[in-house]
């Protein structure tokens, strides 16, 4: 197991070289161009097609928000979603919309746990999606993505409430611990091509959009060993400028979430992840050591996946 475990260190110092440039193939950095609006327009009366807030608020029922962790080839790639009990690939946090009252899902796990790095660039990265769904369970993220809704709406992610844990004694800001970059797509339910790691080439592919909503990104996990409150706001703007910073908290604020997350080990230590996991969720080395081996034993080749951002 260790000679397996020392691949995969080398494997991240390699894809740290990858990560620095964000810079991928001519076709995964093709841009949607950005729809052209009068300075005056309004979301209530660009477009037919564009949804009022009062009908995004009324309609979406359930919002899932799918981390995944991933790898960098210039661009975000999941790894695959292991089927293991707790060193999770894939994680998820739902909230439920009632009558505009906004509650998380009963079932959610008590955080999102994530592995960061205190001492290598880009080599721990989460990609973060948010998908709406209505009553009968359809998707309705275009409502925010079609007419001029781009030009008027966008989701923030602000960091609060950080906490040391385990031997760390230093409480970072977010911009220490954090670097998000957005990265939708025109149609927003689609991936974007993901190169030679593509396994399904020739299927439908998004294009990477020039305006900023936020429904699909990644985040690069630049500390270790720190809780905190990951807000996730979706702010209205008449007229939505340019290049808003990922943290801004914006004045008029459409809705807001609050999930907890845990960098609960550094992904570079892979001699601690058993002790970091064992402290983390409070069970035995046996049943982390299960989860590693059968990562290991796994079928699933570690480029399988379909995630590209």
């Amino acid at each position: 197991m260790k000679n397996i475990y020392d691949l995969f260190k080398i494997s991240l110092l390699s894809i740290f070289v990858t990560f620095l440039s964000v810079s991928c193939s001519k076709d995964d950095n093709k841009v949607t161009p950005s729809t052209t609006q009068s300075s005056t327009t309004t979301v209530t009366t660009t477009s037919t097609t564009t949804a009022t807030t009062e009908e995004f608020v009324a309609k979406w029922s359930r919002l899932e928000v799918r981390f995944t962790k991933g790898h960098s080839h210039g661009y975000f790639h999941g790894n695959p979603d292991y089927p293991v009990k707790y060193l999770k690939t894939v994680q998820r946090f739902y909230f439920e919309n009632k009558n505009g009252v906004i509650t998380p899902a009963n079932d959610n796990p008590t955080a999102i746990r994530w592995e960061g790095s205190n001492d290598l660039a880009g080599v721990s990265l989460s990609g973060i999606e948010l998908i709406f769904y209505d009553k009968e369970g359809k998707r309705i993220n275009s409502l925010l993505t079609t007419g001029q809704a781009p030009n008027h709406y966008q989701f923030f992610f602000i960091a609060d409430n950080f906490t040391a844990v385990a031997s760390n004694t230093t409480v970072p800001t977010q911009a220490e611990a954090l670097r998000y970059k957005y990265r939708d797509t025109n149609p927003e339910e689609l991936y974007i091509k993901g190169g030679n790691y593509d396994k399904n080439p020739n299927a439908p592919k998004g294009v990477l959009r020039r305006e900023q909503i936020g429904l699909k990104g990644f985040f690069e996990i630049k500390r270790a060993y720190v809780n905190f409150d990951l807000k996730i706001v979706l702010g209205y703007f008449t007229t939505k400028p340019a290049e808003l910073t990922y943290s801004t908290l914006p004045a008029n604020k459409v809705m807001e979430v609050k999930i907890p997350i845990h960098i609960y080990h550094d992904i570079i230590a892979e001699d601690k992840q058993i002790e970091d996991a064992m402290r983390e969720f409070g069970v035995s080395k046996a049943e982390i050591e299960k989860d590693q081996n059968d990562i290991i034993a796994s079928d699933l080749s570690p480029e399988s996946s379909g995630t590209f951002l």
